[in-house]
């Protein structure tokens, strides 16, 4: 018997859950904190949208997370417009505005990308067709075990 195909949006909310899972595990041999926000959509529209998945307390700082993926775009580059909305991406950079980091966590058909939201990759989003720098994707894993063998280190180095 054939099981039917996951939709792309269950096969987002299943990469969620395993960032999730993933730093929940790490909270066990490192100083961080990860808590989970509530989706609007998933909430029947009772709370007001977010500007995050995540917010992960890491060395003092407050980040928040936002994770995407797509099936069809090997990079963020090609698809930031069409896979945020703008309540979301004003969201981020009210945080970042406040002294917060925000990042885009996006898997794509080449791997895990890590995006800073800043003032060059939100310049990008409200400019038409401007396309992201690449000098904001941070690092790219080729997948979940390379994600995990250097996630912190990196934290460590550039989430300050």
């Amino acid at each position: 018997m054939s099981s039917k195909p996951k939709t792309p949006q269950e096969l987002g909310l299943e990469f969620q859950t395993d960032f999730q899972r993933h730093f929940e595990h790490l909270r066990n041999f490192k100083k961080l904190e990860i808590v989970r926000l509530y989706d609007t959509h998933a909430a029947g529209s009772l709370i007001p949208a977010q500007g995050g998945d995540f917010i992960v307390m890491f060395q003092k700082r407050g980040i928040m997370i936002d994770t995407k993926l797509s099936t069809i775009h090997a990079t963020l580059e090609k698809c930031l417009k069409s896979s945020t909305s703008e309540t979301q991406m004003s969201r981020m950079r009210l945080w970042v505005r406040a002294g917060g980091l925000a990042k885009l966590v996006f898997f794509g058909t080449h791997g895990l990308e890590i995006w800073n939201v800043d003032t060059p990759l939100l310049e990008a989003y409200y400019t038409p067709r401007m396309k992201p720098p690449i000098e904001c994707c941070e690092i790219v894993y080729p997948d979940w075990l390379e994600f995990s063998a250097g996630i912190i280190d990196h934290m460590k180095e550039t989430w300050r």
